[in-house]
């Protein structure tokens, strides 16, 4: 599962969590800004891809929004990475995808 693989990656690689100051520089440094889009643009752009093969196996309604679904996805990673409220572990991506899927299918 991709979040899973994310999530755990980014709570237990201490390099992986620098990415709240990557993203916090990005605020600040427009050429910085532009490299970090790009980067998360390609992340995201497996996601989508993911989710289209899921369209395509009638996983996901063909009406459905993927970018949308894309932004309910990484929604939540991004805001408890920045906010920390609550853990980010594979018991909770598998539970969002769930929950997810259950609004889409």
């Amino acid at each position: 599962l991709l979040l899973t693989g994310i999530f755990e990656r980014v709570t237990t690689d201490p390099k992986a969590s620098a990415i709240r100051g990557l993203l916090a520089d990005a605020q600040f440094d427009t050429e910085f800004a532009t490299a970090f889009r790009d980067y998360i643009a390609r992340r995201r752009e497996v996601c989508l891809n993911i989710l289209r093969r899921a369209v395509e196996r009638k996983e996901i309604k063909k009406t459905a929004n993927l970018e949308l679904i894309a932004d309910l996805i990484y929604g939540p990673y991004w805001y408890r990475l920045l906010v920390g409220h609550a853990e980010l572990s594979g018991t909770f991506a598998k539970e969002l995808v769930k929950t997810i899927l259950a609004g889409v299918k």
